[in-house]
Order: C-alpha cells, then sequence, then structure tokens
C-alpha cells in the first residue's frame, strides 16, 4: 500500500516528470512546486533529491526551468514506471485506479498541480496520453466528479492533445509539507 502524500507525488510526476537511466525527474518553472515535490520525496519515498535550475540565454531566453532528480532503488524504480504503458505513454497507476477515494484524490491533486488550469469555474488536466485522459477521468467519476474529456490536434507534427475537465471542486491541502 502506499500513502496519500506518495499518491501525490506519482500524481505529479505524470504531468511533470520523466525517467532515465539514473533516476527519476520532475521539471518545473515553479521552484515552489520543485520544492514540495522534492520535500515529500525525501520523507514518502525515503530517496535523497538534487536540484537544479536551467536557465536559457539569447537567442530564446525563456523562464528558468528548475529540475528535481531523485536516484532511485528498486522499489522507487517499480512505482514510478507503473505508471507508464508498455510503449512508454503515461497513465493513472492500477494502484491509483484501484485504490481508495483518498488516493484517488491525492493523484488528481498531484497531476492538477503540473498538467492542471483553471477555466471558466472548471479544472482542465491536459495530457498528450489518451490512456492518461481516460484514466483521469475514470478518477473523476469514481469521486462522482462530472467530467469529459475533448480532443484538440494542434497540426503540424505535434500530437493530438487531450483535456480532462470537470466543475470545480474543493482545494485539498492534506498534501503539503506537513504531512
Amino acid at each position: 500500500l502506499i500513502s496519500a502524500g506518495t499518491a501525490w507525488l506519482l500524481g505529479y510526476w505524470t504531468a511533470e516528470g520523466s525517467m532515465h537511466g539514473r533516476g527519476v525527474t520532475v521539471c518545473d518553472t515553479s521552484l515552489d512546486n520543485i520544492n514540495k515535490w522534492s520535500k515529500l520525496a525525501e520523507r514518502h519515498l525515503g530517496v535523497d533529491v538534487s536540484i537544479k535550475k536551467r536557465t536559457y540565454t539569447s537567442p530564446n531566453p525563456r523562464v528558468p526551468l528548475y529540475l528535481a532528480s531523485a536516484s532511485y532503488r528498486s522499489d522507487v524504480y517499480s512505482l514510478f514506471s507503473s505508471a507508464l504503458t508498455i510503449d512508454g505513454e503515461k497513465k493513472v497507476p492500477d494502484i491509483i485506479l484501484n485504490g481508495t477515494s483518498e488516493l484517488k484524490e491525492a493523484f488528481l491533486e498531484g497531476f492538477k498541480l503540473g498538467d492542471g488550469t483553471v477555466n471558466l469555474e472548471r479544472y482542465e488536466l491536459s495530457t498528450s496520453s489518451f490512456v492518461l485522459a481516460a484514466g483521469l477521468r475514470y478518477l473523476l467519476y469514481c469521486l462522482d466528479l462530472p467530467g469529459w474529456i475533448s480532443a484538440v490536434h494542434r497540426g503540424g507534427n505535434r500530437k493530438t492533445e487531450f483535456s480532462v475537465n470537470t466543475s470545480l471542486y474543493p482545494e485539498r491541502q492534506r498534501y503539503d509539507d506537513n504531512e
């Protein structure tokens, strides 16, 4: 079993993370989000996390990007790889799909912080993975929240993007640094 804090970590990683040969990484322009993920990863997974700042200069200056990386043990690797399909697409892990309402809610809160926006009194959760969009929609259904999926094809070589939308639901504050 996993804790709600670990479910939150998985949700945020599913939105903003990747896996590489030596570790699990999340990237965000918000240092506050990176610090939150790092503290929860240290507390719930017992891993050391390093944070780096990547800056971009001319000719295309952008907002700095912060990266938090944790080298992983086999159990941490298994946990995060459970959010990937055989094709490498992201998905909602089975441990969340089959978990308690608290785990489902925590996963959604983590994902929302990474790839969620508030738009016209609803949440919009964005992804390029239809499997992930369907899983997010299922979590909303399990929590008795109305939800729907819409698809947008951006043209060119870009993938179709999926949005999972729901009416606003109360902010959850349980998955903060004090948990």
